[in-house]
């Protein structure tokens, strides 16, 4: 097969030999270029897949203290006091009376996550002041884990500076299934 190839090489002329060697030298070329980017891809992926396996690693070596937490966690859930869309509602009406907050409170969103539900309700209050605001949040905290503040934006009244225009969205889950041991 070589001697064929010299013997083909040999017999063109001097101008067709060097566009042959051109043409071989760009072949190669081209040839290396697409191997090269197999080989980074390669190793790039070999590098994700040795970084995911130590995450692994860590998660297996933290089962204990995962598994712990797990088991608080159960242990300080009562599905009994677990808050759904309407019960959210009023809980929130009941926090910003208590407050003597005059807010408006928009109808939740849910969001269906496994064996719980996630609801979400946006409140507004105008004319706060900053004790009032405090006192609302303060009572939120108090519902934890059941009732959680998830974004709070505070801003100065434009026509009176002195009273303020909270928005924030309050949170809660209702379990749709029961929690289970294992």
């Amino acid at each position: 097969m070589t001697q064929l190839l010299r013997r083909l090489f040999e017999t063109r002329r001097s101008r067709e030999r060097i566009l042959m060697t051109a043409f071989l030298w760009a072949f190669l070329l081209f040839m290396a270029g697409i191997i090269g980017g197999c080989a980074r891809r390669n190793a790039r992926d070999l590098g994700a897949a040795r970084a995911e396996s130590r995450q692994q690693k860590q998660l297996i070596a933290e089962k204990d203290r995962i598994e712990n937490r797990l088991r608080r966690a159960r242990e300080s859930i009562d599905p009994a006091k677990t808050i759904g869309a309407l019960k959210l509602s009023s809980q929130v009406d009941e926090i910003a009376r208590n407050a003597s907050l005059s807010a408006n409170i928009a109808s939740p969103t849910r969001k269906l996550s496994g064996i719980f539900s996630t609801y979400t309700v946006r409140v507004s209050c105008r004319d706060a002041s900053l004790a009032q605001l405090i006192d609302f949040a303060r009572q939120v905290r108090e519902k934890s884990p059941y009732i959680a503040m998830r974004r709070f934006k505070l801003s100065a009244d434009s026509r009176d500076p002195k009273k303020l225009v909270a928005e924030m969205e309050l949170e809660s889950f209702e379990l749709t299934q029961p929690l289970s041991s294992k």
